[in-house]
C-alpha cells in the first residue's frame, strides 16, 4: 500500500534497526514504479513514504516543523491548508495540548478529504498524526515500551520488528464477520486507528486518542420533508463532486459505472461539473450483470462521455495472490475479480487519473437500521452473531481455543462501547461503522494501489446530514 511509515524508538536506533527498516520498506514496493523517500531521520525517528509518482501527498518544511499530508483534500485552498496547519503545529508544540487537540478536530470534521496529517517538530522530534473524519485511509500502529511503529501496512510493522504474533480473538471476528471490529486486526499488538483519531509522540510520552465519535439518531427531526431534504442533499452531493474533481484536477476521471444509483450519481455529477471524463462497466464471463451493462449503456448515450465495455476473463492464481499480498489484513481475496479491471484501466489510461465508483453509498449514507425490537443489550448481540456470522461460532472455538462466552462477550463489549442509548442506533452505528466502513475503506484502498481515489460520494457535511434524517 502507498503511503506513509513511522518508526519511533525511545532509544537511540542502531544500524541494525536501520537495516530492517529499510527492509521492511522493500515489502511496501509491489511495483517498478514505487520508490522510498525518507522524510527525516534522526536517533530516535524515521519517517518513510512509500507510492508511485501520481500518488497524492505533499511536504510542508518550515524551520521549525514539517508538515506531511499523505493524500488529497478537496474544499481547501492549499494556501488556506498550509496556514491552518501550521496554527495547529505551533498550538500543538508550544501551547496547551487539549486546546491544540480541541482546534484537531473542528479542523478534521469541517475538511473534506482523504487524507493522513503528520505534523512533527524538528528541535525535539515530537510529532502528532491525525486522519480524516471518516477514516478513509486505513492505517495501523503498534506501541510498547520502547517503540511506536505507524504504517500503512502491517506487513511494514511486522517486519521491521519481526512481529508475528497472532490475535486469537481478532482472527475469531474475523471468521465470524470477515471483518475485524473498531481497532483490532488479526496480528497481536497491531491496531488500526479509527476514523477522527490521532497518534502523538511529546515529552517523552505516547498518546492515542479519538478526538470525536459519531452518534446515530442524536438529531431526528421529523419535521423535515423527503422532497426539501432531497433538494439539500442533492446540492451538497453537487459540491462535493465540484470540490473533488477541482482538487484532482492534475488526475483525469475515470467512473466505475454500473446499474447502482450511486456510480450514476457520480457520473451526472462531474456532467453537470463541466467535467471531461471518461467511464466503464465490466462483463464478466457469465454474462450475469447484463442489466448493469444495459443501464450503463443507457446513461452513456442521454449524457454522452467515452464510455467503454471492458471483457473480464476468468480470474487467475495470480490474481489471488496479489489481492492476498497487497492488502494482508482487510481485504477478501473475491476481490481479485477486480484486478482485470486495473490492468484494462492502467493499459488505456497510464496510472494519472482519478477512480470514482459508488461503492458504499447504499451502505454509509444511510443509517443501516432494522425494525426488530431488542430487549437488552445480549439479545441485540446475539442477532447480530446469528443474522451475520460467516462461520458457526462452535466451528470458531474448536479453530481458536477461545470459549464461545469470551467471543460473545468480546461483541458484547463492542456494542457497549458506542455512544448511542437506543439499541437501535448501536446496530445502526455496528452496521454502518462496523462493517460498511470496513468493506468499502478497504475497497477504495485497493484500488490505490494503482491510482488516487476520488472519494467524493461521502464526505463529512453529507455523512451528518444522512445520518441525522429519520
Amino acid at each position: 500500500m502507498p503511503g506513509l511509515s513511522i518508526y519511533y524508538t525511545k532509544n537511540s536506533r542502531d544500524n541494525e534497526q536501520l537495516k530492517r527498516i529499510d527492509s521492511a520498506n522493500t515489502l511496501m514496493r509491489i511495483r517498478d514504479d514505487y520508490t522510498t523517500k525518507r522524510i527525516i531521520i534522526n536517533h530516535t525517528i524515521t519517517v518513510d513514504f512509500t507510492a508511485y509518482p501520481q500518488y497524492p501527498r505533499s511536504v510542508i518544511d518550515s524551520s521549525e516543523y514539517l508538515i506531511l499530508i499523505e493524500g488529497c483534500i478537496y474544499n481547501k485552498q492549499v494556501n488556506i491548508t498550509e496556514y491552518e496547519l501550521t496554527e495547529i503545529a505551533s498550538k500543538f508544540f508550544t501551547q496547551d495540548s487539549n486546546l491544540a487537540e480541541k482546534k484537531i478536530t473542528d479542523w478534521v470534521l469541517n475538511t473534506h478529504g482523504d487524507f493522513l496529517i503528520l505534523l512533527l517538530e524538528k528541535q525535539t522530534g515530537d510529532f502528532v498524526l491525525f486522519n480524516d473524519c471518516l477514516g478513509h485511509l486505513p492505517l495501523f500502529y503498534f506501541q510498547s515500551d520502547e517503540y511506536l511503529l505507524i504504517s500503512r501496512e502491517p506487513k511494514f510493522i511486522i517486519s521491521a520488528l519481526n512481529h508475528k504474533q497472532s490475535d486469537t480473538m481478532g482472527i475469531a471476528e474475523y471468521l465470524l464477520f470477515t471483518y475485524n471490529l473498531k481497532h483490532r486486526s488479526t496480528i497481536k499488538g497491531i491496531h488500526r486507528l479509527q476514523p477522527v483519531s490521532m497518534i502523538a509522540y511529546k515529552d517523552n510520552s505516547p498518546a492515542l486518542k479519538t478526538l470525536y465519535e459519531w452518534e446515530f439518531g442524536k438529531s431526528q427531526d421529523d419535521s423535515i420533508k423527503v422532497s426539501e431534504y432531497g433538494k439539500e442533499f442533492a446540492g451538497l452531493f453537487q459540491e462535493s463532486i465540484r470540490n473533488c474533481s477541482s482538487a484532482l484536477s492534475d488526475h483525469y476521471p475515470i467512473v466505475a459505472l454500473s446499474g447502482g444509483l450511486d456510480s450514476r450519481a457520480i457520473y451526472f455529477g462531474l456532467s453537470n461539473s463541466g467535467v471531461k471524463f471518461s467511464s466503464y462497466t465490466s462483463s464478466n464471463s457469465a454474462k450475469s450483470n447484463q442489466p448493469d451493462i444495459d443501464v450503463a449503456h443507457q446513461i452513456a448515450d442521454k449524457v454522452p462521455a467515452d464510455w467503454r465495455l471492458y471483457e473480464f476473463g476468468s480470474i487467475t492464481l495470480d490474481d489471488y495472490k496479489e489481492v492476498a499480498y497487497n492488502q494482508e489484513i482487510g481485504s477478501s481475496i473475491i476481490m481479485a475479480l477486480a484486478c482485470e479491471g486495473y490492468r484494462l484501466l492502467n493499459n488505456d489510461f497510464g496510472h494519472q487519473i482519478s477512480f470514482y465508483t459508488g461503492d458504499g453509498g447504499n451502505q454509509i449514507l444511510h443509517p443501516i437500521t432494522t425494525d426488530r425490537k431488542f430487549a437488552n443489550l445480549d439479545e441485540l448481540t446475539e442477532y447480530m452473531i446469528n443474522t451475520s456470522r460467516v462461520f458457526a461460532v462452535e466451528d470458531i472455538c474448536d479453530l481458536t481455543g477461545i470459549k464461545k462466552d469470551d467471543i460473545y462477550q468480546n461483541v458484547f463489549d463492542v456494542f457497549d462501547s458506542y455512544p448511542e442509548t437506543d439499541l437501535k442506533w448501536k446496530y445502526a452505528h455496528f452496521r454502518t461503522f462496523g462493517r460498511a466502513f470496513r468493506f468499502v475503506m478497504e475497497g477504495e484502498d485497493r484500488s490505490r494501489f494503482h491510482y488516487c481515489v476520488g472519494s467524493s460520494i461521502v464526505e463529512p457535511i453529507t455523512f451528518k446530514s444522512f445520518d441525522e434524517y429519520p
